[in-house]
Formats: C-alpha cells, sequence, structure tokens
C-alpha cells in the first residue's frame, strides 16, 4: 500500500514585467487608443507592480505601463521614484521626477518665485561655472524651449526641486 502525499502546488513562475507601450502619449485620444487596445487584448495590460530589481530597467522615458485595477490588485501605482504632487493639464495629472523626496511631515508647497530669484543670484554670482546640486531648480530642458515646456508639463517648470534630466509622467483622470 503506498501513502499518498499532498504535493503543493507547482511555483509559478514569475513572468518578467514588460511595458505594455513603448512611445509617447500628447493627447487624450493618444491615452484611448492605448487604453481600448490593452482592454481588447491588442496590447498586454501590466498585472504588477515592478520588483526593486526590476525597476532601473522599466521605469525609463517611453514605457508606457496601463494596468487593469480589479485583474492586477494595483489600487495605486508606485515605482520607487521621488515625485512632484500633481498637476492637472487638460485630461491629464502631471507629475515630475524630484531630486530628493519630501520630509516626512513637510508640506508640499511651491517654492516662491523670490526663493527662486535669490537661489539664481546665488549661483549666479559665483566666479565658477554653475554645478548641478540637489534642490537646485531648473526651469529649462536643453534642447526645448520654455513654451513648449509650459505646454507638456503646466505649471510644473519649476515650483519644486526637480531631477536634473529626470521623467515626466501623465495619468489619464478617470
Amino acid at each position: 500500500m503506498s501513502s499518498s502525499q499532498a504535493q503543493p502546488p507547482p511555483q509559478q513562475q514569475q513572468v518578467p514585467l514588460t511595458p505594455t507601450y513603448r512611445g509617447m502619449i500628447l493627447t487624450t485620444w493618444d491615452a484611448l487608443v492605448l487604453y481600448e487596445a490593452a482592454l481588447s487584448g491588442v496590447l498586454n495590460h501590466v498585472p504588477r507592480r515592478p520588483h526593486d530589481k526590476e525597476r532601473t530597467e522599466l521605469i525609463r522615458s517611453g514605457n508606457i505601463f496601463i494596468y487593469e485595477e480589479d485583474t492586477s490588485g494595483i489600487k495605486r501605482w508606485t515605482d520607487g521614484l521621488t515625485w512632484s504632487p500633481s498637476r492637472i493639464l487638460t485630461n491629464f495629472l502631471i507629475y515630475r521626477e524630484m531630486d530628493q523626496p519630501f520630509t516626512p511631515g513637510e508640506k508640499k508647497k511651491a517654492l516662491k518665485k523670490k526663493d527662486q530669484n535669490r537661489i539664481n543670484k546665488r549661483t549666479s554670482s559665483s566666479p565658477s561655472p554653475p554645478t548641478p546640486r540637489l534642490g537646485s531648480r531648473s526651469s529649462s530642458i536643453p534642447g526645448v524651449d520654455p513654451e513648449q515646456l509650459r505646454a507638456f508639463v503646466g505649471s510644473l517648470t519649476d515650483s519644486y526641486s526637480f531631477k536634473q534630466g529626470g521623467l515626466v509622467t501623465q495619468l489619464k483622470m478617470p
């Protein structure tokens, strides 16, 4: 007589996470086309958040992640980066990557223009060329004129300590 032992279910093999799409979303129509493609199965939606070891490869400019809240269990997207408070621009919530997170309990208030001017005067009066530093704010991105920047990020041009060369993210509002 052989005894049968209950065997544990086979380990679910963790499927590597990939972006839903690679490109840019410039309009509400672009977002709706991608949503529809993900809902109809033409594009895959993201089943989970990225693990810590995957983030450096996945969270890059142009990678678009679409998830279905009910099937993925994701209520709020997190990716390990530090983002500014949101701003509404047309039908999107806009966020910019920041140099460093707010300290616990710190108010997430935009810096006033006079504080920006004081920072600029201090760096421009130094004899050596200014070097990038934590906490510096830049209202420009190389190769992008101020009107284009304003059209893309709204009021998030120089209101916080943004990471130089950092990412910008858009979320389609429901």
